[in-house]
């Protein structure tokens, strides 16, 4: 405060008044106030530089409108544990019955965590899929998309499953060629359909096909057919025929092909007179 305060030459009056902090404001009344009156005082100000009471404090401490009653004041904190008033910076007020603002915004509970929430069932789904067989990209998009996970967050998720080596379609198909011509004897046409069903166009799929020649798929035909001839048992020639050219057709083969292993493998069992 300005100025000099008489009551600081008199002994006997500085142990009981402690001195005004800052540049408190005071009134004649306040001139009468008592020791403790001050230090609650000095509190409240303290706690209102430090945003811990709103803007309004004192009206705060004035008997509420229509009622006749005071609000009570905060309780005083202990001494030396609050900050210099010109060291804390000003706060804005808040809204009635709402929180101080701080200066800094605290993270939204509900909004921030809800991207990283979808990524995470993403990342659940993907991986499930990926525990029972390999799969393509394609395969995972449809997966994830039947959840009704997000567009962007299949792309990044994929994208990133590429770069770690945990899809990679060009491996995929080549294997899915080899298992498929191996354990079913597909020949090519019947391969490439199946990739498409997976997604795997362009060149990944021309590189798997590319491992399957004329002389595999015929071979591979001749092996269906002498394996299905000796479980035909007593069918009639004609049926016989008929349901051997049915099975390489299923499996992707060419008529002319289709006939001429047919035949080959009737003559050989003497049955190609029928």
């Amino acid at each position: 405060m300005a100025g000099t305060d008489p009551a600081a030459d008199d002994p006997t009056s500085a142990a009981d008044d402690p001195p005004p902090a800052g540049d408190l404001p005071r009134d004649p009344a306040s001139a009468e106030a008592t020791a403790d009156t001050i230090a609650q005082l000095r509190t409240m100000l303290a706690d209102h530089a430090a945003g811990r009471l709103p803007s309004d404090l004192w009206q705060a401490s004035e008997p509420a409108a229509g009622t006749g009653e005071a609000v009570a004041s905060p309780e005083p904190v202990p001494p030396g544990s609050e900050p210099a008033p010109e060291s804390v910076p000003a706060r804005r007020s808040a809204p009635a019955g709402g929180p101080v603002p701080t200066g800094r915004s605290a993270p939204d509970p509900a909004g921030v965590p809800a991207a990283e929430e979808e990524r995470e069932r993403a990342r659940e789904i993907a991986l499930q899929q990926l525990s029972f067989s390999a799969r393509s990209r394609h395969q995972l998009a449809q997966a994830m998309t039947a959840r009704d996970v997000p567009e962007p967050i299949v792309t990044e998720l994929l994208d990133r499953f590429e770069q770690v080596g945990l899809i990679d379609d060009a491996e995929y198909a080549a294997m899915l060629v080899r298992t498929r011509y191996r354990e079913r004897g597909l020949a090519r046409p019947a391969l490439a359909q199946e990739l498409r069903r997976k997604g795997i166009t362009g060149p990944p799929a021309d590189a798997a096909l590319d491992q399957i020649d004329s002389g595999d798929e015929r071979a591979a035909a001749r092996d269906l057919i002498a394996r299905r001839i000796r479980s035909m048992g007593e069918v009639e020639p004609a049926k016989r025929r008929q349901r051997l050219y049915a099975l390489l057709a299923r499996r992707g083969y060419a008529a002319a092909v289709a006939v001429s292993v047919v035949d080959e493998a009737l003559a050989a069992e003497g049955l190609n007179r029928y």
